[in-house]
């Protein structure tokens, strides 16, 4: 199973999120790697795993970024900018 890389951008980062931890920490079995970024395994594409994760977001100003660490594959939405601009 591919592993990914979700980093999380959250306005109001907190308890509001419990939801999104419980998805990342329990559901998908994620391992938190820095205060805004987990790693989890995934037998879906980024984009399944986007549709999985987004209903827990609550403010529409939170951003998401999916990436598979092997095939770099990705997945995101509010980024700061597109990640095609910075691509070969």
């Amino acid at each position: 199973m591919p592993v990914y890389v979700v980093s999380l951008d959250l306005a109001r980062p907190g308890p509001h999120y419990e939801r999104l931890w419980n998805i990342l920490g329990h559901e998908l079995q994620g391992r938190r790697v820095l205060l805004s970024q987990w790693a989890v395994r995934d037998k879906g594409d980024a984009r399944a795993l986007l549709a999985i994760l987004r209903p827990a977001l609550i403010d529409p100003n939170d951003r998401l970024l999916i990436i598979d660490r092997d095939s770099h594959d990705w997945a995101g939405i509010n980024l700061v900018s597109r990640l095609e601009k910075i691509e070969p």
